[in-house]
């Protein structure tokens, strides 16, 4: 969102505030609105989308769905001196950690506000960041990457941020999380996931760039219990300790490199993309053919200013122990991994505020006998999102 966009929302909001209060004025009431004196600048926006999504199940046991969808995002960005700001943002949902969604069901039923967001965001140098709390993903990702993030994923913890500019051409980037997955009041063995990821991107003539990124997953104490989270993911081998069902059967160290080429045909920018994935902790029997995986594809055009358009096609291919089910992509068949397929869209915005967007997946299961794999599945998604 631009910052003009949120500034001309935030203005607007005050406007209709002040306006408001003049109705009371033949009544002698006065309106005192009043802001703490540490904030420098506020910005306000957001967005709501409204979509049809339909599944069908070519193979499996599961019954076709079609439903209608809502999601709606409101963001709050508060300034401080010293470089500081407080990063808010409250969305809809069902409060699972990869989706934002809320499906048009229950008689018209109320639905619920989360706390998407809630971080403290401090930049003391032009090449230091670091940030704590539930925050927008810290790390350089591409679309490709959604084989390991779902887009809705915000981790909670902290996380720290370097990038420099070298001779001009060449902006070298370090980026680290400290992810806490879980708290487990029983005993001191908490789960936390560390990420650490170096990379760089070179500035090429005709505008432009190539990026690269390595990163390591480290998850600590995936043995102890599941993570409580709201939304199991198909795709891994889980088991049950002690009480605690759906626990991973296999440790994760998962090694991503990832890149990015963008460039132009002409007036038409293009993005070609690549992700890989290997997980290099996985046990035993599955260590030769279960620990992969990899996306590429290709993003031509790009809806965002009035009357512009873009066109995608992806095939992604992730094992069942490649990476973390649970914080990959939720909209890749049924959410999840252990699948492969091709992902297409069309999307095209008549307005910069107006995003119209038409995607199609074809999915199938890698391996068959994994416990919750929902089988082959066909999927699209009609959106119509509107930025404020």
């Amino acid at each position: 969102m631009s910052e003009t966009n949120t500034n001309g929302s935030y203005f607007l909001a005050l406007f209709f505030v002040l306006g408001m209060s003049g109705l009371g004025a033949t009544a002698q009431a006065e309106t005192d609105l009043k802001f703490s004196d540490y904030i420098k600048q506020i910005k306000v926006g957001g967005d709501f989308r409204i979509r049809y999504g339909d599944e069908h199940y070519k193979k499996g046991t599961a019954a076709d769905r079609s439903r209608f969808s809502t999601r709606l995002r409101l963001n709050a960005d508060f300034q401080l001196p010293n470089n500081v700001a407080i990063k808010t943002a409250l969305a809809s949902g069902t409060g699972d950690q990869t989706s934002t969604n809320q499906t048009m069901t229950g008689m018209s039923s109320q639905k619920q506000i989360w706390v998407d967001k809630a971080y403290i965001d401090w930049t003391p140098t032009d090449y230091l960041n670091m940030r704590a709390g539930r925050m927008a993903l810290p790390l350089w990702t591409v679309y490709t990457t959604d084989a390991v993030w779902d887009s809705d994923v915000n981790p909670e913890g902290f996380s720290q941020g370097f990038n420099y500019l070298v001779g001009g051409r060449v902006n070298l980037f370090l980026n680290a999380l400290q992810m806490v997955t879980v708290e487990r009041s029983g005993d001191t063995r908490d789960g936390y996931m560390f990420a650490e990821q170096i990379g760089s991107e070179f500035r090429l003539p005709l505008e432009s760039r190539l990026k690269l990124a390595y990163t390591y997953y480290d998850w600590k104490n995936t043995a102890e219990s599941n993570f409580g989270q709201n939304k199991i993911q198909e795709g891994n081998r889980r088991q049950t300790v002690g009480t605690s069902a759906n626990t991973l059967v296999n440790p994760f160290g998962v090694n991503e490199v990832s890149a990015e080429l963008a460039s132009w045909v002409g007036a038409v920018p293009f993005s070609l993309q690549g992700t890989f994935l290997k997980n290099a902790r996985v046990k035993g029997e599955y260590a030769e053919k279960e620990d992969t995986g990899y996306q590429t594809g290709l993003i031509v055009g790009k809806a965002k200013d009035a009357q512009s358009w873009e066109l995608a096609y992806f095939y992604k291919y992730v094992q069942t122990d490649a990476t973390v089910a649970d914080i990959s992509a939720s909209d890749f068949g049924g959410g999840g991994i252990n699948r492969m397929g091709h992902i297409m869209w069309a999307a095209y915005s008549p307005t910069e505020w107006l995003n119209l967007k038409t995607k199609y997946f074809i999915t199938k299961n890698i391996e068959k006998n994994i416990a919750g794999a929902t089988g082959d599945i066909n999927r699209i998604q009609v959106d119509a999102q509107v930025k404020f």
